[in-house]
């Protein structure tokens, strides 16, 4: 079966999960066939234009999800040289060089970015992280609220903007970012601990004891898990 002959196959799939979304099978094949059409495809690239922006950061990606981080970071910068001003590539290279730590070499690329898409969330997120390691909490403060502006609902922008918040003595605003992101991630253990730190120092004693006792019923409830989990 060609990738023609798959098309029509898609369509057919992705009318039935129209009708019923919560139709398991369709829904499943779909992603089977969408994949194998997307292969396809990402065959044509390298087969047409095997040098190109597009080829390069198809093979960064297929190496960093298979944990080759130098080729990957080498076909990136090789897309990177192809196409300077590629959003995407510059905040790949942002995310993988943040990943690894080095922060400085993070921020170049985000800024880069930046200039070519001000208001984009992946930039600005990581932005804030690479400040907030840096120790440049104000900075990282505001990038967050950037990029809460365009993802209200991101827990994780909410945490990382409750944590430099209380960095900056920001006690009572700190609590209002972490109680989102608590709500949003009911399971997410940083919250709660960064939650008791800050209870605890605007003298909410009980509000503190309970924030630091579901971090303490999370974790044993993740040991239990993984103590279950059967090994490989």
């Amino acid at each position: 079966m060609t990738r023609h002959d798959r098309q029509p196959i898609a369509l057919v799939l992705e009318k039935v999960a129209a009708r019923d979304p919560r139709n398991a099978d369709a829904l499943y094949y779909l992603g089977i066939t969408a994949g194998v059409l997307a292969q396809a495809e990402y065959e044509r690239v390298f087969e047409l234009a095997p040098e190109s922006a597009r080829a390069h950061q198809l093979r960064g990606e297929s190496y960093q999800a298979q944990g080759r981080v130098r080729e990957s970071e080498a076909e990136y910068e090789a897309a990177l040289a192809a196409s300077p001003r590629s959003v995407e590539v510059l905040v790949a290279l942002g995310d993988l060089t943040r990943l690894n730590a080095a922060y400085d070499e993070a921020l170049a690329y985000y800024s880069r970015a930046a200039e070519v898409a001000p208001r984009n969330y992946d930039i600005l997120y990581g932005l804030g992280v690479c400040h907030s390691y840096r120790q440049e909490h104000a900075k990282a403060a505001l990038s967050f609220r950037e990029a809460l502006r365009l993802e209200p609902g991101s827990a994780p922008a909410h945490l990382a903007l409750g944590s430099s918040l209380l960095q900056t003595g920001q006690t009572s605003a700190a609590v209002t970012e972490l109680e989102a992101a608590k709500r949003l991630e009911p399971r997410m253990r940083q919250a709660y601990f960064l939650l008791g730190r800050a209870y605890r120092a605007l003298g909410r004693s009980a509000e503190a004891d309970a924030a630091f006792a579901k971090l303490q019923e999370l974790v044993r409830q993740e040991g239990v898990a993984a103590e279950a989990k059967p090994e490989q």
